[in-house]
């Protein structure tokens, strides 16, 4: 016999309805709102203008009604006014409530953009700093070959304070080209720098944007120190074999 599990009292509670997004205001409307608020203003008072003008005809048709006349045209005139100052103070309210808007709107992309430039200065600096701590060169020229920075790894290596270069050519590693119109080119080499150490070999790099030229230099002396010795070796084994192949 199968015993079915009783059904429980218990239900979870209803999940609460979200509350729905306040609906942005749409500027069209806003406007063609507006639009009809100045037609209806400049009707209302065309129209007391009208009567107006009909009162003081009736005045003067009729003498004796002038007082009630004078009434007549008092509350026309004040109801004319009245209707005047509330579409004003309805289209002064909306102009200032869509000022408010554009306000909160534009405050809201400044910080953006603010956030933005914090976090692009923050990049920049994180990366200046990894690559003096790396201890590679850094310098910047403009299209002239003028420098217009250089981090303190480079001042450190030719023993100068960093500001001493600005606005000089620098001569121990000139662009191997002009600095291209599209920028974005790319040149390596390896140079041999007479620096406040001695002689020390780099691996030079040369990168082209707009119209600048950003230089990375890395240390490599000690693999040149590995390097050239092999290859003299090189260059000696391959002697005898040349001379042995002329005999022959």
């Amino acid at each position: 016999m199968l015993i079915q599990p009783a059904a429980s009292n218990d239900s979870a509670p209803p999940a609460k309805a979200s509350p729905a997004a306040p609906l942005k205001p749409d500027p069209a409307a806003e406007a063609a709102v507006a639009s009809r608020r100045r037609i209806g203003a400049a009707l209302f008072a065309s129209a007391a203008a009208l009567l107006i003008l009909i009162a003081f005809a009736f005045a003067h048709l009729y003498p004796l009604l002038a007082p009630a006349v004078a009434a007549t045209v008092v509350v026309i005139s004040s109801a004319a006014l009245w209707g005047a100052a509330r579409v004003d103070r309805n289209l002064l309210r909306d102009d200032l409530t869509r000022l408010a808007d554009e306000n909160r709107r534009l405050a809201a992309s400044l910080e953006s953009l603010s956030d933005t430039a914090w976090e692009l200065r923050e990049s920049e600096e994180r990366y200046r700093s990894m690559i003096d701590a790396q201890g590679d060169l850094v310098v910047r020229r403009d299209a002239s070959g003028k420098v217009t920075f250089v981090n303190p790894a480079f001042a450190k290596a030719f023993d100068r304070p960093a500001p001493a270069f600005l606005g000089e050519m620098l001569a121990v590693a000139p662009p191997l080209s002009p600095v291209a119109a599209d920028g974005g080119a790319v040149s390596a080499r390896d140079v041999k720098l007479v620096t406040a150490s001695g002689p020390r070999w780099y691996s030079w790099v040369d990168i082209r944007m707009r119209d600048a030229v950003y230089s990375v230099a890395r240390d490599i002396t000690a693999r040149k120190e590995v390097e050239q010795p092999r290859a003299r070796r090189s260059r000696a084994c391959s002697r005898p074999s040349a001379t042995s192949s002329a005999r022959r």
